[in-house]
């Protein structure tokens, strides 16, 4: 029995050897203890509720409901992580884009004026029809040659007030008082009114369906326009085809001795949340003067939202067809301009400014060097049916 104590002694000593070299284990900390769930019968019922509710707009509504009457329940902070997951739910962009789209169909193809914002431009009407006037105020620096003409000095002040009244929400009628003011050659400054103008005009909207649903608005009807002669006598003719061509785009407002009948028709596209495409065009037919003419005008803009009400824009004003001469005793022949106008415009909702700077080309820069626009609209409001 002697040898087996050193043997127990041996192995007692090994175990422990083994153990100190053993790496130390670290304790585990305790797992954390779970938050307690808030305990509120009303948010469990309200939390029943919900799951029962197929909208995310419906969902929203519940919890802002819920918020509204138990603020101080102590769910209250659960209840609004709820709503604010919901609301950047992009389920619910798309549920709001539907909607919108529902209730366009259900006013027969009709967007609401003010629901879709899309900027205005002073070629072209407004998007939809409703209570608004506008005064667009020009200054014309005509070529020196071509106010030699004329037998007007080299710069022209015009004046355009133009009003849209919508008896019904997709109807508007317009009119447009056109004046021009200017110094004759060796002579005193003189006023003339223009082409007193009337016209009635329709809309229509859609949505075009894709990857992300687009608003396109489209707009036309009809004009018609006095004649500058009704108004105006033979004195201050040169006066007016001074105007009529060194603002090419806006001919139909100062032709002398020419009424207008035209057709025009507008479409505006959203293409993105801030960038905005746009298209007027124009057919002019001027008769009652010594020669009968045949125009075609468009007007093609790009505008995008900078800042909150801020919009810049890019502008081309042109125009083809058979036009006379300033001289209006030579025949008419073919010509073409182009005018390029960057414009800014500041929307505050029921009033807006706008200022463009026209750069003519082509057979407009023949005509006049530079226009500078300034704009000022008043929107009245919407249709009262609305």
């Amino acid at each position: 029995m002697e040898p087996i104590a050193p043997r127990r002694a041996l192995v007692g000593a090994l175990t422990l050897l083994g153990l100190a070299a053993a790496p130390a284990r670290a304790e585990a900390p305790p797992p954390p203890a779970a938050a307690a769930p808030c305990e509120d019968p009303a948010h469990a019922q309200y939390r029943a509720r919900i799951a029962d509710l197929l909208r995310v707009e419906e969902q929203v509504e519940a919890w802002e409901e819920f918020l509204r009457m138990f603020p101080q329940s102590p769910c209250a902070d659960e209840a609004r992580r709820e709503l604010e997951a919901l609301r950047a739910s992009s389920e619910r962009r798309a549920e709001a884009a539907r909607e919108e789209s529902w209730r366009q169909q259900a006013r027969g193809g009709i967007i609401e004026p003010g629901h879709l914002a899309f900027p205005a431009h002073a070629g072209m009407l407004d998007a939809s029809p409703g209570y608004r006037v506008r005064l667009t105020t020009e200054l014309i620096v005509l070529d020196s040659f071509h106010g030699l003409q004329a037998r007007v000095d080299d710069v022209l002040w015009t004046q355009v007030l133009r009003a849209e009244v919508a008896l019904i929400p997709w109807i508007g009628l317009r009119v447009e008082i056109p004046a021009v003011l200017g110094t004759h050659r060796g002579g005193s400054a003189d006023y003339a009114l223009g082409n007193i103008m009337l016209g009635l005009r329709g809309h229509w909207g859609t949505y075009l369906r894709g990857e992300d649903e687009l608003p396109l608005l489209i707009s036309g009807g009809f004009l018609w326009g006095s004649g500058s002669s009704d108004l105006s006598g033979h004195d201050r003719r040169g006066l007016l085809e001074a105007a009529a061509f060194g603002s090419p785009s806006a001919r139909h407002r100062f032709a002398f001795d020419a009424r207008d009948y035209a057709g025009h028709a507008e479409g505006q596209l959203r293409v993105a949340p801030d960038h905005f495409l746009s298209l007027g065009l124009q057919y002019h037919v001027y008769s009652g003067g010594e020669q009968v003419e045949k125009i075609f005008t468009y007007d093609l803009a790009y505008d995008w939202l900078v800042a909150g009400c801020v919009y810049l824009g890019l502008e081309l004003n042109g125009g083809a067809g058979l036009m006379p001469d300033v001289d209006t005793d030579s025949a008419n022949a073919w010509r073409a301009w182009v005018l390029l106008s960057p414009q800014a415009r500041l929307d505050l909702g029921m009033w807006e400014l706008g200022l463009a700077v026209r750069v003519p080309l082509g057979a407009a820069a023949d005509w006049s060097s530079v226009i500078v626009g300034l704009e000022l609209a008043a929107e009245l409001g919407p249709p009262a049916s609305w």
